[in-house]
């Protein structure tokens, strides 16, 4: 697999080049073309949720070093920010029953110092049926979380957050004009 194409402003910053001007227009052109030129503008639950307008501030700076600071990836920017955020904050809440499920864990063991039988017996019932739903919790969590990271994985490489997604929009050359063509076949050397 070849090496991906560089942007037209890389190759002018080189200030040498193999290509020919009329494909360096043709490829500057191109890049044009897929941008609008407005700003992505952040959405009201990103600018309310504290998590994902930190993400969606330190995106924006990528983008706009980039060039890529354009409101064609406004949408999907500001649910990446969304889903990041809930990514974060099922992390934490995955480590907190985690850790609930220890402490529980050591009250089962110290359950035996109860004096009374049916009250440690009541007590290693209600820890167990508490671990039980802790386990279930947890596992449903790691499920969802993933198919989360999953999508955000999915968002990075279609929207130009990978490097490979961000060179694949700029053709390797230009296009060679048709009327040529028809001029190489006519005079019989194409």
């Amino acid at each position: 697999m070849g090496r991906p194409a560089k942007p037209y402003s890389v190759i002018s910053g080189e200030g040498k080049s193999h290509r020919t001007a009329e494909e360096m227009r043709v490829r500057k052109a191109a890049e044009e073309a897929v941008l609008t030129g407005i700003k992505i503008s952040e959405e009201k639950r990103v600018k309310e949720d504290p998590e994902a307008h930190d993400i969606f501030k330190r995106i924006i700076k990528l983008l706009e070093k980039i060039q890529k600071n354009d409101a064609i990836y406004e949408k999907t920017i500001n649910r990446y920010c969304v889903m990041s955020a809930e990514c974060m904050r099922m992390e934490i809440r995955i480590e907190r029953l985690i850790e609930r499920h220890q402490r529980l864990s050591e009250l089962a063991e110290d359950a035996e110092n109860i004096k009374d039988s049916d009250e440690r017996i009541k007590a290693i019932l209600n820890i167990e049926k508490q671990l039980t739903h802790i386990d279930i919790t947890i596992n449903t969590t790691e499920g969802k979380l993933q198919t989360k990271r999953n999508s955000l994985l999915a968002i990075e490489k279609e929207c130009c957050m990978t490097v490979a997604a961000a060179l694949r929009t700029i053709p390797k050359a230009a296009a060679q004009k048709p009327e040529k063509k028809l001029k190489g076949i006519l005079s019989g050397s194409g």
